[in-house]
């Protein structure tokens, strides 16, 4: 009986944790007019890899950090080839003051 329980409890509950960080939504707004030849596998790992989750109302980004509060902010992703070897380079431009500090901006480059 103990075993029966708690098994469809924790199945519950870890469907409802991967809902919650699903990265496909995240990368889907991140990538939101983004002309990019990444697959769909990598814009997924890049979101995942940024630190941030989607706000309350899912229309922009909050840091994995913020628990309590949010402190939303939009993201900006550019697409280049900086090295010159044929494959696609990314920028993102997130942040905010709570993010970033002063600056209100941080910039992370995947090549």
């Amino acid at each position: 009986m103990y075993r029966t329980f708690f098994t469809p409890i924790l199945l519950i509950l870890s469907i409802l944790s991967f809902a919650q960080t699903n990265p496909a939504e995240g990368a889907k707004l991140l990538f939101t007019n983004v002309k990019s030849s990444l697959s769909i596998a990598d814009k997924n790992l890049i979101y995942k890899n940024l630190g941030v989750k989607l706000s309350k109302d899912k229309t922009q980004f909050v840091s994995m950090e913020d628990e309590g509060s949010e402190f939303p902010f939009t993201a900006q992703v550019f697409p280049s080839d900086l090295n010159k070897d044929g494959k696609e380079d990314i920028f993102v431009v997130y942040g905010n003051s709570y993010t970033s500090g002063q600056t209100g901006s941080s910039v992370v480059l995947y090549i």
